[in-house]
């Protein structure tokens, strides 16, 4: 479940509830109404809203020449912010989309990777049944010299070959399992650093969306 993000709005709205009931409003008694953020991010907002207090409470004393004046220039600047963020906002959106584009990348790597390891593995189970055929081969090898009645040391050069291809063939199956779990643990931590990446890309789409919607908000 994504974490509800802290708004601006969020945090004037409990400002005001707050000084509404006669509590002033503080980093402590924000946090304790809203119940999420973080305390950087309430002291901004929070900050944010008393600047609007004290402009507010500046306006009620204002001339309404100088009011009329600065309603004026409030929307010029309102003009160039809302120009501005809405740039901000593409250029955000479009470095999110590049980066979502170089995960999705980065995943069909990944599942390239595991189809190259179920290969691999499909070649180390070819590699074990040699492996028992090789040892079928010797047992019938052993038993027929037995039945020849081979002499001793025959039979013992034949046993030490026999055991000596079954060794490599035991070292080579543990190479194999050694290379497999390498290759299966640098593909389950690749995952999860992909799977990171992309929750921390939406988180920071959800913010982006959140800001804008704030923005819209606050111009109406």
């Amino acid at each position: 479940m994504a974490t509800k993000l802290v708004t601006e709005q969020m945090v004037h709205e409990a400002a005001e509830a707050l000084r509404a009931e006669g509590v002033e409003p503080g980093l402590n008694t924000v946090k304790a109404r809203i119940g999420v953020g973080s305390y950087t991010t309430i002291k901004k907002y929070l900050d944010s809203w008393k600047v609007k207090v004290e402009h507010v409470a500046a306006v009620q004393d204002m001339p309404l020449e100088v009011d009329a004046r600065a309603h004026e220039l409030a929307r010029a600047v309102w003009a160039v912010a809302s120009a501005q963020a809405q740039k901000e906002a593409q250029a955000a959106r479009d470095a999110a989309a590049a980066a979502v584009a170089a995960i999705k990348a980065e995943l069909q790597d990944a599942l390239a990777e595991i189809a190259r390891l179920e290969r691999f593995e499909a070649d180390y189970a070819e590699v074990q049944t040699k492996y028992n055929e090789l040892k079928v081969e010797t047992d019938v090898a052993i038993a027929r010299a037995t039945e020849r009645g081979l002499r001793a040391d025959m039979l013992e050069r034949e046993i030490g070959i026999a055991h000596d291809d079954v060794r490599a063939v035991r070292e080579e199956i543990h190479a194999l399992r050694k290379q497999t779990a390498v290759e299966t643990q640098r593909c389950a931590e690749k995952l999860v650093r992909l799977e990171r990446e992309l929750s921390a890309a939406r988180e920071e789409a959800a913010e982006l969306r959140g800001q804008i919607a704030a923005l819209k908000s606050a111009r109406k």
